[in-house]
């Protein structure tokens, strides 16, 4: 029996080592865990179940997008990569295309293009030559091309006008040749007379101009012509001014000319002189005589009687009023609007001294008392239209003239629109009544652009 017993412990312990030795018999733990649809039919099969499979890629990560019909849509083969999704197979692109270098692809066929038509005479062409049409040929547009044209269908001693072969004048005197009408962009005329000398065709008249309305010819081509620059503002005229180009631009003469100029390039509370901004004198005031007023003649520092003064005073006529008033016009304005009124141009006085050394008489104006009669700017009567009666048929002219129009030149001068004063006529309870169009001085050069004379009635 002892025996016995230790055969049996000597079995259960070689059985036990005889089981360790065995392979691992679930497909799991080996990593066979996915199905055959999941593995999009590219799996391995385990040994010991065949429903189980292992793949790298499963049917949740297939993330491409091109099919087969994708690809062969382009003319192009599959690609290599692909993955499973749904029972189909996806591709990560298109591969490398079915057509050779000269075809293209049109949904899916390749196609080689037709050869392209290159020839220039049409029978037309030979027939206005009076030659036959040559042997190669193609069609371009629905039309027959031809490389060239052929023999001449004159015989000996005709030559060939307009399509029809004629019979040369002995005595030729004419001067016109083919290519002098060409050159003069002329077309021969049929009805003109020829004649032949040293085997060359003259004609006694072109024909008419092939150039249209607009155009003129140049060494046998019609050219549009440019258009006509009528503006007449530079940049420097601008930056005279202190202000920016604005609006169109054209070329003439090499010199570019502006339609307007733009906004001042000062900042608030500066003005400009002679095309620099500066920073008004504080103490300058604000009512009295000052130099350099743009409505007296001057245009910043300069005056057009500047020749004058210089030969009796050695300088210009701004510097001699500054030597006589020290106090330019544009401190004047400035000190005006920085005191919350309006600076308002009464006359333009020639003083005691001379018709050329002329004075700017401002009066500073209250803005809670803006006066209800005078001179204004945009009168009816001045004919000025628009809603706000800003608008003047000579607009033009000062915008050459100025670089703005008749209204804001007037503003720069006055700062009162007939409008507000006619407004504040009616606030005061008295009657409106444009008198006259006139000039408030006998220098203000404004030419027939007319300042309104405004009267109040009460």
């Amino acid at each position: 029996m002892r025996k016995g017993l230790l055969l049996g412990v000597a079995f259960l312990f070689y059985g036990e080592a005889n089981a360790a030795c065995m392979p691992e018999l679930d497909c799991a733990s080996l990593g066979y865990k996915y199905s055959y649809s999941q593995c999009g039919g590219k799996g391995l099969a385990c040994l010991y179940d065949s429903g189980k499979y292992f793949c790298s890629e499963t049917v949740s990560s297939c993330f491409y997008t091109y099919t087969a019909e994708d690809c062969a849509a382009e003319c192009k083969n599959v690609g290599s990569l692909t993955c499973f999704k749904n029972g189909k197979t996806y591709y990560a692109s298109c591969g490398s295309s079915k057509c050779s270098y000269n075809q293209t692809c049109n949904y899916g066929t390749c196609v080689t293009p037709a050869p392209s038509c290159t020839y220039q005479y049409t029978a037309q062409d030979c027939a206005s030559e009076c030659k036959y049409t040559a042997y190669n040929s193609c069609v371009r547009n629905g039309t027959t091309y031809y490389q060239s044209c052929g023999s001449s269908k004159c015989s000996s001693g005709q030559t060939c006008n307009n399509g029809t072969c004629k019979t040369s004048i002995v005595n030729c005197t004419y001067q016109y040749t083919e290519n002098d009408c060409r050159k003069q962009c002329k077309s021969i005329d049929s009805n003109s007379k020829y004649c032949l000398k040293d085997g060359i065709i003259y004609y006694e008249t072109c024909g008419a101009s092939k150039c249209s309305s607009g155009q003129t010819c140049s060494n046998g081509t019609c050219k549009s012509n440019a258009p006509t620059c009528n503006y007449t503002i530079t940049a420097a005229d601008c930056a005279r001014e202190c202000k920016y180009t604005a609006g169109a631009s054209c070329l003439r003469n090499g010199t570019t000319y502006y339609q307007a100029c733009g906004t001042s390039k000062c900042i608030s509370g500066q003005t400009c002189e002679n095309g620099t901004c500066k920073t008004p004198t504080p103490s300058a005031p604000t009512t009295g005589y000052c130099c350099g007023g743009s409505l007296c003649g001057y245009s910043g520092t300069s005056h057009y009687k500047d020749s004058e003064c210089q030969s009796k005073y050695g300088h210009n006529c701004y510097t001699e009023c500054m030597q006589r008033l020290g106090v330019t016009c544009n401190d004047m304005q400035a000190s005006c609007r920085a005191s919350g009124g309006t600076s308002i141009i009464q006359l333009c006085d020639l003083f005691s001294f001379g018709s050329y050394y002329l004075y700017t008489k401002l009066t500073c104006q209250p803005q809670d008392t803006m006066p209800i009669s005078g001179w204004c700017c945009g009168s009816i009567a001045c004919n000025y239209g628009g809603s706000d009666r800003t608008e003047h048929y000579h607009d033009s002219e000062c915008q050459s003239r100025f670089g703005m129009s008749c209204y804001n030149k007037c503003m720069e001068g006055f700062g009162i629109a007939c409008s507000t004063m006619e407004t504040n006529c009616k606030t005061s309870g008295g009657y409106p009544g444009e008198r006259s169009c006139g000039y408030p001085g006998s220098e203000i050069d404004y030419a027939p652009y007319s300042i309104g004379k405004f009267e109040c009635i009460k």
